[in-house]
């Protein structure tokens, strides 16, 4: 089975077969040629990648292929594929094989055998349940081939990259981060931090002065920076914008795959959602739930509102809070009169960039901007929660990184200041 991804300069042949994701992706280059491979992928977004030499065959050979190099066992039941390594189709779930595209994204093709795998298509056995579509990536934001491996010599251009990288023992293959990247406090993050903000990207030459073998950057930020190092044959890798905390986990994955780390990005999604769950079904997540809530974010200069549109409040609302800032296409809210207007919550959460004076968020609050509101009786905040989440914390909400099911927990455990 062969997989090719054409992006910018690049061209790549790769195969992939997912045990819960199915795909094919065409290229658009043939300047740079990648390795052939398959990714089996069990669900939850975990899978496996899996180089292979083999090109223009049937799907079922591939599939069988894939799972003897792995040692998985494979039982079909006539031409369909009934389990992987014991994953069986069950409860809804089937086994299915699926195609994906730059244009329509995935699309499901049917039992392995009705395929023929060819180059320029990702292809991906997945188990997926009724209407619903593969998980696992095939590309990044940009559209680029993630499957060829690189574990050394990687510049990261953002916070959230680098502790990505990080948390999946990375940490001596960087060359360089940006100034933001505060994150594991580790000397070794120090000797390679540069001068780059996060608004303001490096230039090209700075970054290829490195000799990087991997550049990881963010969707919409980094996007021409990361194009231009495409063209200068520099191996590039653009992270999705997260507005939920799905998009958390694929962006950790792709890392995992790009890198060689797979098995610990598995791992780490894994227990991401496990203390999810932990977390969203404790005694301490019950006394948010059914209330209204503001998300605040800002200091002692700015405040801004949250959205429904955010992997912030993606996050906060596994918790059965409500946003009263309810419109689903509201990301960040620059204009506090929407806040004002929006009316009254039961919760409160300011979340700082900085240490902030808890005894006097209430009157930072009030001074920046928010005068008319909450309006409560003769005490402005009677009957109003704040719970503020600052300096580290602070940090840990705002990157859409491995720590923010750790900010959730530090939210439910805190206390209203």
């Amino acid at each position: 089975m062969v997989l090719k991804t054409k992006i910018a300069a690049i061209v790549l042949v790769s195969m992939v077969v997912v045990v819960s994701v199915t795909a094919y992706m065409m290229l658009k280059d043939d300047d740079h040629v990648y390795e052939k491979g398959i990714i089996i992928d069990f669900g939850d977004y975990t899978g496996d990648w899996i180089a292979l030499e083999s090109s223009s065959e049937n799907g079922r050979v591939v599939v069988e292929a894939a799972c003897e190099l792995k040692d998985y066992e494979l039982v079909f039941d006539g031409e369909k594929v009934q389990s992987v390594n014991g994953v069986a189709a069950s409860g809804g779930k089937t086994w299915d094989l699926w195609t994906w595209s730059f244009d329509s994204g995935w699309t499901k093709a049917g039992d392995p055998s009705s395929v023929t795998i060819q180059d320029d298509i990702y292809v991906a056995l997945a188990l997926t349940s009724t209407g619903k579509s593969p998980l696992l990536p095939c590309v990044d934001a940009l559209g680029n081939n993630i499957f060829s491996v690189t574990n050394t010599n990687i510049v990261s251009l953002s916070s959230v990259s680098t502790e990505i990288l990080c948390a999946l023992d990375n940490i001596d293959a960087l060359l360089a981060v940006d100034e933001f990247s505060n994150y594991p406090d580790d000397p070794r993050l120090d000797a390679v931090r540069q001068n780059w903000g996060w608004y303001y990207p490096p230039e090209i030459e700075s970054v290829a002065s490195f000799n990087p073998d991997l550049v990881i950057g963010d969707e919409d930020v980094h996007d021409g920076l990361l194009g231009s190092l495409i063209d200068a044959d520099i191996r590039a890798i653009s992270l999705y914008t997260a507005y939920t905390l799905e998009v958390v986990y694929k962006n950790i994955w792709m890392i995992g795959a790009v890198t060689g780390q797979i098995g610990l990005a598995n791992e780490l999604i894994a227990d991401m959602r496990d203390k999810l769950d932990d977390i969203t079904t404790s005694d301490e997540a019950a006394i948010f739930e059914g209330k209204t809530v503001m998300i605040l974010f800002g200091n002692e200069w700015y405040q801004s509102g949250i959205g429904c549109n955010t992997f912030i409040y993606d996050v906060i609302s596994r918790i059965g809070v409500i946003n009263l800032m309810d419109d689903p296409s509201l990301g960040w809210i620059m204009d506090l009169e929407d806040i004002v207007a929006a009316g009254i919550p039961d919760i409160v959460i300011f979340i700082a960039d900085e240490d902030i004076d808890s005894t006097k968020i209430r009157d930072m609050i009030h001074d920046n901007g928010l005068q008319a509101w909450p309006i409560i009786g003769p005490d402005p905040w009677d009957g109003v929660d704040l719970y503020l989440l600052d300096g580290t914390y602070g940090d840990m909400f705002m990157r859409a990184g491995p720590r923010i099911v750790d900010a959730l927990e530090a939210l439910v455990n805190s206390t209203p200041v």
